[in-house]
């Protein structure tokens, strides 16, 4: 009797399905960027934006239902590195691209310079409706000019983009449409605040 219980235990075991290899996601920097139609003078600090949750973490994050109250995680499919980065590091190459600086950076420089953006990601998640598929980004960014306590703008950037295919590398190709969509965007907001500035000095 002992026998067969270890027998079945063993060919129980040989049946059970293979853990699933982990997979990890990164996205490209954007390739045509309209270059800028004002600059701002000094440097543009981009810092990652504020996260709570589960946009701390690496975990692929997709939601279902109508109303997508209820967030999951993915087992074994990442990102290389968690969502408020990967946000920092694509405004950052957007920006550097279309020039909308004097110089683009990650860390303060002498403050003096520095115009502040900062911000808060709100939904970063892959989201399934029965065979329709799409991804959210959803953010706030603030701009604060040199030697200023109060941004002067704050807006909010949310942008749902179909996904093309069924797979995670259709999936990251739609975040890469939607960031490059808000990226586009912030970029005009920051043309306006030079605008203005320009015409308040003149």
């Amino acid at each position: 009797m002992l026998l067969l219980a270890v027998s079945v235990a063993v060919l129980a075991g040989c049946a059970a399905a293979p853990v699933p290899p982990e997979r990890f996601f990164r996205l490209h920097d954007p390739a045509e960027v309209a270059r800028a139609p004002a600059t701002l003078a000094g440097q543009l600090v981009v810092q990652a934006p504020r996260v709570e949750g589960l946009y701390n973490e690496r975990a692929v994050i997709y939601s279902r239902g109508p109303d997508h109250r209820e967030l999951r995680q993915y087992h074994y499919k990442y990102w290389v590195a968690p969502p408020a980065q990967l946000v920092q590091d694509y405004l950052v190459a957007y920006l550097r691209r279309g020039a909308s600086a004097s110089r683009v950076v990650r860390e303060f420089g002498d403050g003096y310079t520095d115009h502040l953006v900062t911000g808060r990601l709100l939904g970063f998640e892959r989201r399934v409706d029965d065979e329709r598929r799409a991804v959210v980004v959803d953010m706030e960014l603030a701009v604060t000019p040199p030697g200023k306590q109060r941004p002067a703008f704050i807006r909010r950037y949310n942008e749902t983009t179909g996904v093309g295919g069924g797979t995670m590398a259709d999936t990251v190709k739609a975040f890469e449409r939607a960031l490059h969509a808000i990226a586009s965007d912030f970029a005009a907001d920051l043309a306006v605040l030079v605008r203005a500035g320009a015409e308040k000095n003149e």
